[in-house]
């Protein structure tokens, strides 16, 4: 007995007549792949920042991004053309920080800003798919001379601390920013967005502060010395007796959160009465301040990292560098072969009282 063959699965139908039936198959469409889509500069500056929105960066990175962009789209587009992303080339960026450098006098450390803002910016394209390639991805940083770190001296943090009106509201919120500045190392940003519940009491004196909202994202608790937590108290006591309910603990004279250039306005004022000259009279000169006299009265890096808030312990370590001279000052004064020699002076001293009052026989 004759088994019929089975018929293939895949075997192409056929007409009466013998001919293979033609299916009407449409060809699939093709895919396009991101890369294939030309963003404009806008469209993609507006799909890096609603990234980092979501990602919940912080406003001052977003107010960064926009103010290193939006230059370089402006400048692509009128000396080159450029309108979509695809159109921006290595050889463009580089003409434009040759531009920034040369034309508008930009420090090496400003070119390093815009480089890490490029990289960043089109690193995001290409992981999203719609550049092939980056064309920063070559271009390196250059390289800076790390500068010195000017700190105030203690006769300007006295003149200082005499300027602001301690009679008037302003006056004493500014001597009060001031001495928690000097005395804390504090970020102006961080202190601004202080309340008053982020204090830490002990009985009726506040002593430490809370960071909540730090540039790191990681919360801290900052001690306050003897002196400075009797000031803060001082300012919590007088702002209680005029009936100011305070909710932030530093703000404007409208008891509003007060802005960051209001406060350096009034800094940079009381810098020019008290005459200081060769300091930059900031609100972060206090914090270098701070990690200077720390270190040199014997405070260890990972410590003054804790204190500070510093992510890493490279800050930390240039402020170790850079205050170096002072910190070998003070090594010899404290060394043994110096304490030694202290002791042997106090016992000269100590024979020499002695016999200088001694009868002679």
């Amino acid at each position: 007995m004759k088994l019929r063959k089975r018929a293939h699965c895949n075997q192409q139908p056929r007409q009466s007549d013998g001919k293979p039936v033609l299916l009407n198959r449409k060809k699939p469409e093709r895919v396009r792949l991101r890369s294939e889509q030309k963003l404009t500069l806008e469209e993609a500056y507006q799909k890096f920042i609603q990234a980092h929105r979501d990602n919940n960066s912080r406003e001052s990175t977003l107010d960064w991004f926009r103010v290193t962009l939006s230059p370089l789209f402006r400048w692509l587009k009128l000396e080159y053309g450029v309108q979509t992303i695809t159109a921006v080339t290595e050889d463009q960026l580089r003409a434009y920080l040759r531009y920034s450098k040369n034309e508008k006098q930009n420090k090496a450390s400003t070119i390093n800003n815009k480089i890490r803002c490029f990289k960043l910016f089109f690193n995001f394209l290409v992981n999203e798919g719609y550049l092939k390639g980056s064309p920063a991805a070559r271009i390196k940083e250059q390289k800076v001379t790390i500068p010195l770190i000017p700190t105030f001296t203690m006769d300007q943090l006295q003149r200082l601390l005499a300027q602001p009106d301690r009679t008037t509201f302003a006056g004493l919120r500014d001597y009060t920013m001031i001495q928690i500045l000097m005395d804390t190392g504090m970020r102006i940003g961080e202190l601004l967005n202080v309340t008053v519940h982020d204090l830490v009491y002990s009985g009726n004196d506040p002593v430490s502060i809370i960071v909540r909202h730090p540039k790191t994202r990681e919360e801290r608790e900052v001690t306050l010395p003897e002196q400075t937590s009797r000031v803060l108290r001082e300012w919590l006591e007088i702002c209680a007796e005029n009936n100011i309910n305070l909710t932030w603990l530093c703000p404007n004279i409208r008891n509003e959160k007060l802005d960051k250039s209001a406060f350096y306005d009034r800094l940079k004022k009381y810098g020019e009465r008290a005459e200081i000259r060769g300091v930059r009279v900031s609100a972060h000169t206090f914090r270098h301040t701070f990690a200077k006299h720390f270190l040199m009265s014997g405070g260890d890096p990972l410590t003054l990292k804790d204190i500070l808030g510093h992510r890493t312990l490279d800050m930390t370590y240039r402020y170790a560098r850079l205050f170096k001279p002072d910190l070998r000052k003070k090594h010899n004064m404290f060394c043994p072969s110096a304490a030694m020699e202290r002791e042997r002076m106090r016992r000269l001293k100590r024979w020499e009282s002695q016999y200088s009052n001694a009868t002679l026989w």
